[in-house]
């Protein structure tokens, strides 16, 4: 008869390997899902949306780092507050 400890450490790592090959199986699932969305566009279009893309980055960036240095200044002011709050 196996020894209890052995058995447990064998169904943790079954348990481990199960749980590895649903990680598998549903990024092949996401993965085949795109593909299949893939498909659906010509290279025309898909040509026109990564040059739209390209246009698009600088203003992206742009908006990102306002946005930080929004988030930024909020916190500076919450910082002001607090010392002054105490």
């Amino acid at each position: 008869m196996a020894d209890p400890g052995e058995l447990a450490e064998l169904k943790a790592r079954l348990d481990m390997l199960y749980d590895l090959f649903d990680i598998h199986c549903e990024g092949a699932n996401k993965t085949a899902h795109r593909l299949d969305m893939l498909e659906k566009y010509t290279v025309d279009e898909l040509e026109k949306a990564c040059a739209a893309l390209e246009r698009n980055r600088g203003a992206m960036y742009d908006w990102a780092a306002g946005i930080h240095n929004d988030i930024i200044g909020f916190r500076e002011e919450l910082y002001k507050r607090k010392e002054a709050w105490k």
